[in-house]
């Protein structure tokens, strides 16, 4: 009688304590599996060439404006719509520093759709892993829909992974704006990193065909979401089953051990 009470103590003993082991284990497991947060990026750690304006961390606004006649047809003053002082930088010919040599690409990358004739970028190195994920928001600008011939399709692009990818253009800019002709919506925007390694990222906005008027990129948050997220992995599944059934049979055979000891 008393071997068999106990024996069912022992019997609970053991239960109770390879709960608590199983407990604590399954805290172990949801901190594996807890959420990477995404990577704000900080702009002002960024080098840039031409027009370029970092407003804070999180915001920069690029413009094709040279600060020559920029927008001369137009009425405007010199510099009108330049954001920092600084003229856009030239492609492929003239006065260097080269945007395509900021960019370590070759100038013929940006010709899309036309030849590139200036620009103005903002750039940084990153090192990612393959399926990570850039978001940001970005509104492009332009006064080449005021142009008596034309308009040029100029450009925002994003440099990832060595390939200059079109953001938006002229065309898209159907909206009247209160600082240029027109513009588009703000829009967010992702991009996959198919192959993991060290990149230069870049964003900029490109003058093509013409020098005469101007167009510019707004870029704000701009973040970076890692893939070594775990998914969770619901006790209802075979694999939660799996976990839970062994850490619950290591936690009483930890116990057994030790009783076992101690006898």
């Amino acid at each position: 009688m008393k071997a068999g009470l106990r024996e069912r103590k022992t019997g609970k003993s053991i239960a109770l304590r390879g709960f608590l082991v199983l407990k604590s284990a399954g805290i172990i497991i949801l901190a594996a599996i807890a959420p990477v947060t995404a990577a704000d990026l900080d702009l002002t750690q960024w080098q840039k060439l031409g027009d370029v304006k970092v407003f804070e961390a999180h915001r920069a606004e690029l413009s094709t404006d040279a600060k020559q006649d920029d927008d001369a047809d137009l009425g405007a003053s010199v510099g009108r719509f330049n954001f920092s002082g600084n003229p856009a930088a030239a492609i492929g010919f003239g006065t260097p520093p080269l945007l395509e040599d900021f960019l370590g690409i070759n100038a013929s990358q940006l010709d899309i759709g036309g030849f590139a004739y200036e620009g103005s970028a903002i750039k940084t190195t990153i090192s990612v892993s393959r399926g990570d994920k850039l978001t940001f928001q970005g509104q492009f600008f332009t006064n080449e829909t005021a142009a008596a011939i034309g308009p040029f399709n100029d450009y925002a692009f994003l440099l990832a992974e060595g390939k200059v990818i079109k953001l938006t253009d002229v065309t898209a800019a159907t909206i009247p704006s209160s600082s240029f002709a027109s513009e588009t919506a703000e829009k967010t925007y992702n991009y996959n990193f198919t192959t993991g390694g060290t990149y230069t990222l870049a964003f900029g906005v490109i003058d093509l065909t013409d020098y005469p008027f101007t167009s510019a990129l707004s870029i704000r948050n701009v973040s970076l979401i890692p893939t070594n997220i775990p998914e969770t992995i619901p006790e209802s599944s075979p694999v939660g089953g799996l976990i839970i059934f062994g850490c619950f049979g290591i936690g009483i055979n930890l116990v057994k051990s030790k009783d076992t000891e101690a006898n």
